[in-house]
């Protein structure tokens, strides 16, 4: 638990999109943080295109994720 809390999510926006700095992507990758709290706060929901907060790379960690992995899954895809 103290590892999200040192990420400070709270202070992540609703949305990430590059269109706030003036670009405009039809393809890339979209990505979704549904958070569901056990004491009736209230559900906080932050999604984005393109675009991810300052440490999200550090949140995919948390979780065990590897940013890479997905690159590596569509070269095996195309491979096949």
């Amino acid at each position: 638990m103290d590892g999200l809390r040192e990420l400070h999510i709270g202070e992540w926006r609703s949305n990430y999109d590059p269109r706030r700095f003036g670009y405009v992507v039809l393809d890339g990758t979209q990505w979704e943080l549904e958070i569901f709290f056990s004491n009736g706060h209230k559900t906080v929901k932050i999604y984005g295109s393109n675009s991810y907060p300052y440490n999200f790379n550090k949140f995919l960690e948390l979780l065990g994720i590897d940013p890479l992995d997905d690159d590596k899954e569509d070269e095996e895809v195309d491979d096949e």
